[in-house]
């Protein structure tokens, strides 16, 4: 998504360069320079999900609709606040099924910044710039009625078949905007997707900040690299605790999360296979973060290294360095 309207945002971090010690890859096909450092293994799809067990069916599956688009939805924005897109999509989720909170409710148990007496509410939570999504699912799960899970390596498959199932999804992922000095960069965002059109091949959303609700998405837009894959496919939802053994059948394998992290290792390690430069980044920034879950730290450091070592070769712009990665 790339869009032309200012993005009100906190200072934005210093655009530090992160060197890896010791032996880092070399990068030529990014940078166009050689090394003499020692140069790291091509990748191997060394973790490819392990399937169940091959079941002969005895009915037909019931083919999903060729399209679906959830009503009921109580659109909320991010304006107005400081870094509120975690917030306002939680608060649209829980909405959804039952909550009767709003963004702000959200916001003063997992984005309370400082408690200062001499500032306002929302001057208290501009220093908080980043929620993340253990955040979002612990507040569901210890201060609600209802429940949450969050997943890595979600698919346009999966997704279709979640929605088609009336459980909405909110998706982590990267988005390129306008910041307050009128610079283009990646920063990421959560996005509440709500329906999908095989027809036109795109997502319904509900984003919170420029693009508004029921904004679409190509699927390839969506699954790019720099978009959802940018944070290892991590999705969100939101239910009703009477509805979770429906939810684990729609999931299947996904209600692994240690399947659902091999699944989005294998996903990063095919893209790093087939990209370069930025894209490249990501894909390794991924495959990273998902040895991280699956306890693999050695691995997850090595991924990391990587990744920072392309980082470091990319140019300067904003557009190409991205910068609020950490």
């Amino acid at each position: 998504l790339r869009t032309s309207v200012s993005f009100t945002l906190s200072a934005p971090p210093e655009e530090a360069v992160f060197q890896p010690s010791g032996p880092v890859p070399t990068e030529t096909a990014v940078s166009g320079t050689s090394s003499t450092q020692t140069p790291l293994p091509t990748p191997t799809l060394t973790l490819t999900p392990t399937p169940g067990p091959t079941l002969t069916p005895t009915v037909t599956p019931t083919p999903l609709p060729t399209s679906v688009i959830l009503k009921g939805i109580r659109y909320e924005d991010q304006k107005n606040r400081w870094n509120y897109c975690g917030p306002a999509n939680l608060s649209m989720a829980l909405n959804y099924v039952g909550w009767s909170g709003n963004r702000d409710t959200v916001a003063k148990a997992i984005k309370p910044g400082v408690q200062d007496p001499k500032l306002n509410f929302i001057d208290q939570g501009r220093s908080d710039v980043n929620v993340m999504p253990f955040e979002m699912v612990d507040f569901v799960n210890s201060g609600t009625e209802f429940r949450a899970l969050s997943r890595l390596g979600g698919d346009i498959e999966l997704a279709r078949k979640l929605l088609a199932a009336d459980f909405p999804f909110i998706a982590e992922k990267g988005y390129y905007e306008k910041d307050y000095a009128g610079k283009v960069a990646w920063l990421g965002h959560y996005q509440f997707v709500t329906g999908y059109d095989d027809a036109r091949q795109e997502v319904i959303v509900q984003d919170t900040w420029n693009d508004g609700p029921n904004f679409r998405i190509k699927y390839d837009e969506f699954m790019a690299e720099e978009a959802w894959l940018s944070f290892d496919n991590l999705f969100i939802v939101v239910y009703k605790p009477e509805r979770e053994s429906e939810l684990m059948q729609v999931l299947g394998p996904y209600a692994d999360p240690m399947w659902a992290a091999q699944k989005a290792l294998t996903t990063a390690e095919e893209h790093i296979l087939t990209t370069t430069g930025i894209n490249q980044f990501f894909a390794w920034f991924a495959k990273g973060t998902s040895h991280v879950t699956l306890q693999q730290y050695a691995d997850a450091a090595v991924a990391y290294d990587r990744a920072f070592a392309i980082y470091n070769a990319l140019g300067e712009d904003d557009v190409q360095r991205p910068y609020r990665m950490m």
